[in-house]
């Protein structure tokens, strides 16, 4: 093997457990997540396809529909208090010394 084969033998060993534990644990749930929404379960025996009835429901509710108000208020804030904080920071002006 050539040192550049090494190389990326190296790469690829080092990676695969980080990429294995971040797929265990961020990819797999959510995947798995996205999938159960399109089923009605609960928690045990085989879970049964209802396809948008669920979602389709989620936004008929008044209390979800201002929780989500709520959070897409606060994130909007966020970004503009950051975003506004963020560019009248004073930049130093080296001409000056």
């Amino acid at each position: 093997m050539t040192t550049k084969q090494d190389k990326r033998l190296g790469y690829v060993v080092l990676t695969l457990p980080s990429i294995l534990i971040y797929a265990a644990v961020i990819i797999f749930p959510v995947l798995f997540s996205f999938a159960l929404g399109f089923t009605e379960w609960g928690g045990y025996g085989a879970p049964v396809w209802v396809g948008l009835k669920n979602y389709s429901r989620m936004f008929a509710d008044s209390v979800f529909l201002h929780g989500l108000r709520n959070n897409l208020l606060i994130v909007a804030v966020s970004v503009l208090v950051r975003s506004r904080s963020v560019f009248s920071l004073p930049t130093s002006s080296t001409a000056d010394s």
